[in-house]
């Protein structure tokens, strides 16, 4: 297991085995590791998993029940794609993100065939906007998304390249980068 795997791996499944292994212990195992290569251990317990590096060995308590069924929500049949640098994509949202508040924790993003614009307002500080270019495929959408949600994510692509899928303002986008980075990331309404 790689040091990027840990960041987006919840559950195990070798030799039959499931478990559900909490956030919390994959972010330590993730700060454990110095080198990006190394092998990461494990053994899976009855109630617990044990993480094995060079340097340290980390037992943590395993979630009980059953994975949620992920899959299902999954966007299937997105019409509207956006595609872009996942740095400047990341530094765009971080621009716009600057002006939300607690009540206003979404940032508006326009997609049309010119690029993006993405805004967000506060009452006591005023509005920003960021013209953002990327490709985009499909019909003009606006859409509402938390500027957190969006950051975490892309913190952790392991790629250059990233893509946002969608359907409508009112459903759940589709972030992939890469091969094995998927990411659903509910809408916020705006009004």
């Amino acid at each position: 297991m790689a040091k990027g795997e840990l960041a987006s791996s919840a559950k195990i499944d070798k030799e039959g085995v499931k478990a559900i292994i909490p956030t919390k212990a994959l972010q330590l195992v993730d700060k454990l590791i110095d080198d990006p290569d190394e092998n990461v251990g494990f053994q899976v317990r009855e109630n617990q998993v044990i993480f094995h590096t060079s340097s340290a060995t980390l037992t943590s308590n395993l979630v009980e029940g059953q994975f949620p069924p992920y899959e299902d929500v999954i966007p299937k049949d997105t019409d509207k794609k956006m595609q872009a640098g996942t740095a400047d994509f990341l530094s765009a949202i971080r621009r716009a993100s600057l002006l939300t508040t607690e009540e206003s924790k979404g940032v508006r993003m326009t997609f049309n065939k010119k690029g993006l614009v993405l805004t967000s307002r506060s009452p006591e500080s005023g509005e920003a906007t960021v013209n953002f270019p990327c490709k985009f495929e499909g019909s003009d959408v606006e859409i509402g998304f938390n500027p957190v949600f969006l950051t975490e994510a892309l913190r952790v692509v392991d790629n250059d390249e990233i893509s946002l899928e969608m359907t409508a303002p009112n459903r759940p986008g589709l972030l992939k980068g890469g091969l094995n980075f998927l990411y659903v990331i509910m809408p916020v309404n705006l009004q």
